[in-house]
């Protein structure tokens, strides 16, 4: 049977592009003029892309449709952003269809189109779905991907995305069914009582996740650090609607699965130390977020901090203090969430014996000064909170309490925070913070001889303020006391 000449015209559909933790709208136009057969794309289009003229061609003919045999010119629009990746097969198809009738034109205008083709005509996920979701149910447009992209489902918005496995199944858009949803993700973690004794860790822990404070704990190899950091996101408030898209954005756009985040469960990371900068706070081209963009909500947990290089924790201090990363590119700068909990852990000496009562240290002094000046390094004054772990557990048998019993006094902190900072807003200096604990005048001369017989310097004080103003918060308190500042002294000042 002879192929029918498709007659030529214009169509434009929607697609997106990940950059950083978001999907950028674009534009995909197709325009079908006469001249020799040619297919053309433009719009600062990279090699993927470009490879996609074959590609396409081939999975339209597959499919049953039939590729024009005149000139095809498709646009990226804007054009002066650089794209990248394979995610516009399924819309380039879609416009060359519908540019040549062979699609219901109104019916594509009013959808953005992301996947990836095969020879064969069927439709692939490709990385950063859930970000293409959201972007498009932002703008009002429903969306159409491969019916094996289940992340979508979990998409804030109020429509429901459509799943194709095969190009020919757009001959009936109204047969077009909704992706297969991945199963809901049901939190199982670890709790805070499969770690026995240990209360005084747990306690600094705790007040670290009522307040947000950077906690270093120090013990030698085999202390319970790790596990005590990788429970601290079992303390905290579940996350909010829009802390949780952000979070499962910056998952979906690293290409790992975000039910999790999606659920409200807060994250919890904990890189090597052999990570590189750019995989610590993002990088790349294109950006991809990097470890403290999918902690984001949650926890980033540093083990063995000294073995880490000084310049890749040097790229951890802006994000500490503003909330996000700031890549700036060539073309673009681009801004990645990035508010988390940042706790570490390290050794006391090279050797980890240290102050240990029943192994001997057999570092030399300069070792040992050299190895804790290393513990802090460029992340000193992010650390409001240091405890000691000892090597075993001084209780193995002790029934330990869970973690929702600690969650009460978190919450507790978090409301007061909130409610004091709608008052008076975000405290930003010094004077803040100490204005924020309302001291009364005996409590104030108190910390003033305590902090001049301990040498604080001014921003240890200030740092000591804010454990003890989360402490107050932790009780209901309004004012800060002398009790909650010679507890925050006590943690601050190991």
């Amino acid at each position: 049977m002879k192929e029918k000449k498709p007659k030529g015209g214009r169509a434009a559909v929607r697609s997106s592009m990940v950059r950083g933790c978001e999907a950028v709208p674009i534009e995909v136009e197709a325009a079908i003029a006469r001249g020799v057969p040619s297919t053309t794309i433009v719009g600062m289009a990279d090699a993927s892309i470009v490879e996609a003229r074959e590609r396409v061609k081939c999975a339209v003919r597959s499919a049953g449709f039939a590729w024009p045999r005149e000139r095809v010119v498709v646009n990226l629009a804007p054009s002066s952003l650089r794209k990248c990746e394979s995610g516009f097969d399924l819309a380039i198809a879609v416009a060359v269809l519908a540019a040549t009738g062979q699609v219901d034109a109104r019916w594509a205008s009013s959808r953005s189109f992301v996947g990836e083709l095969t020879l064969d005509g069927r439709v692939l996920p490709v990385r950063g779905m859930y970000c293409h979701a959201a972007s498009a149910f932002d703008m009002g447009y429903g969306f159409v991907c491969s019916a094996d992209a289940g992340e979508t489902a979990h998409a804030p918005g109020d429509l429901w995305p459509a799943g194709i496995r095969n190009l020919a199944e757009l001959r009936d858009p109204a047969s077009i069914g909704p992706v297969d949803a991945d199963a809901p993700y049901r939190p199982v973690g670890p709790d805070m009582a499969d770690i026995p004794g240990n209360e005084a860790a747990k306690r600094a822990a705790q007040i670290a996740a009522a307040g947000g404070h950077g906690l270093l704990m120090v013990g030698p190899s085999g202390s319970f650090a790790p596990l005590i950091a990788a429970r601290i996101p079992s303390v905290m408030p579940r996350m909010g609607d829009a802390e949780s898209a952000a979070c499962a954005c910056a998952w979906s756009a690293a290409g790992e699965d975000p039910s999790a985040p999606a659920a409200g469960c807060r994250p919890f990371r904990a890189p090597h130390h052999s990570v590189t900068a750019a995989g610590l706070v993002g990088g790349g081209s294109p950006v991809v977020p990097g470890e403290a963009s999918l902690a984001h909500g949650g926890v980033l947990f540093l083990g063995d901090v000294p073995e880490f290089g000084v310049s890749t924790l040097q790229q951890l201090r802006a994000p500490v203090e503003s909330g996000y990363v700031r890549i700036a590119r060539a073309d673009a700068a681009v801004a990645m969430p990035a508010r988390f909990l940042l706790a570490a852990s390290a050794q006391p000496c090279p050797c980890g014996c240290f102050g240990d009562p029943h192994k001997p240290c057999t570092c030399s002094e300069y070792a040992v000064s050299a190895y804790q000046a290393r513990a802090c390094g460029p992340l000193a004054d992010k650390f409001d909170i240091r405890v000691d772990l000892p090597g075993g557990c001084a209780e193995p048998f002790s029934q330990a309490p869970p973690s929702f019993s600690y969650q009460d006094e978190v919450e507790t902190a978090w409301e007061r925070r909130a409610w004091r900072e709608a008052r008076d807003g975000a405290p930003k200096s010094a004077w803040d913070v100490i204005g924020s604990c309302r001291l009364a005048d005996a409590d104030a001369l108190w910390f003033e001889k305590a902090s001049a017989v301990a040498a604080l310097s001014g921003s240890q004080i200030v740092s000591v303020l804010r454990v003890a103003r989360t402490i107050a918060d932790m009780g209901g308190r309004d004012a800060v006391g002398s009790d909650d500042i010679a507890e925050a002294m006590t943690i601050r000042m190991r």
